[in-house]
């Protein structure tokens, strides 16, 4: 008999924890990255959005200018109107949220060594 209920326990505890794996799967979107190219037009850190005018960003929309909310304020350190820069968008269904974000330098010498 008590071997029984050690069984049933067992077995008790191990649904359970199967039903919990299955509803936190259920809950996960597929995130889906992409990488863009465009130019900064106006920074909000208090509300953690920035507004790029992008180039078309391959398999997601095409070229435009629109706000994107930031994962983290620490992001736009360093940024300011006109810089052009590349960037990680992440969208799991809910709205793209900016991921990374880095200033692109122009190089003034097109490229050629001095030599």
């Amino acid at each position: 008999m008590k071997n029984r209920w050690i069984i049933l326990t067992a077995v008790a505890a191990i649904c359970l924890a199967g039903c919990s794996s299955c509803s936190s799967r259920k809950g996960n979107r597929a995130v889906h990255i992409y990488h863009g190219v465009g130019v900064i037009e106006s920074l909000d850190i208090d509300q953690k959005q920035i507004q790029i005018n992008h180039e078309e960003i391959k398999d997601y929309m095409p070229a435009m200018s629109m706000p994107y909310r930031v994962k983290h304020k620490s992001l736009m350190d360093g940024l300011k109107a006109g810089d052009k820069v590349e960037f990680t968008i992440h969208d799991s269904g809910q709205g793209p949220v900016l991921t990374d974000i880095k200033k692109v330098e122009n190089s003034a010498e097109g490229g050629q060594k001095a030599g």
